[in-house]
């Protein structure tokens, strides 16, 4: 299942949450670690400049998205301890867009699964 999640970015915090991010990319054994306890089968993030302030978009990918999130929660990774700490610090509230289409495919049962909104 895939998750997509909008953030508004605090703007004095944004270039410590790029550097976060980039540290993450150094630290791959931890996330895959991580995701391995979660479930969790990847994640990416985007950075908008939008016109009102920064949003960070986050995509997460994972075979159940509420036990990749229980998970996240609970941990005591020290890659996640740090990952929870920089994301409170930098950003300011959850933005809920509009989803206008969602369709996910389901190979094994032959017949597309769609959301509608």
């Amino acid at each position: 299942m895939l998750s997509v999640k909008f953030y508004r970015v605090r703007p004095e915090r944004l270039e410590s949450l790029r550097s976060w991010l980039r540290e993450l990319q150094t630290r791959r054994s931890e996330v895959i670690e991580s995701f391995a306890l979660e479930g969790t089968r990847s994640e990416v993030a985007f950075l908008i400049q939008a016109v009102d302030g920064p949003v960070l978009v986050w995509t997460s990918e994972a075979a159940d998205l509420e036990v990749a999130a229980k998970e996240y929660a609970a941990s005591t990774l020290p890659v996640d301890l740090e990952h929870r700490d920089i994301l409170r610090e930098a950003l300011s509230g959850r933005i809920h867009p509009e989803c206008l289409f969602q369709v996910f495919y389901v190979g094994f049962l032959r017949q597309p699964v769609v959301h509608t909104y």
